[in-house]
């Protein structure tokens, strides 16, 4: 089994970081970790095909939960 792990995207929302890209990934998994605010809808765009193929999300919310 393959996991990503993507984490803190609520900082894309800021100037110190460059935009969301979604990754490429052959991964079985992905892991949000301290994900809890997301806003782009290019994020949730690319969680929602991921798992619409069959892919599994893990969301651990950490401390940046709106």
């Amino acid at each position: 089994m393959k996991i990503q792990i993507l984490s803190d995207l609520h900082l894309e929302f800021s100037d110190r970081h460059p935009p969301f890209v979604p990754p490429a990934t052959d991964s079985d998994v992905v892991v949000l970790a301290n994900c809890g605010n997301l806003r782009a809808p290019d994020q949730y765009k690319w969680l929602a095909e991921f798992v619409a193929k069959g892919g599994g999300l893990i969301v651990l919310p950490g401390d940046k939960v709106n």
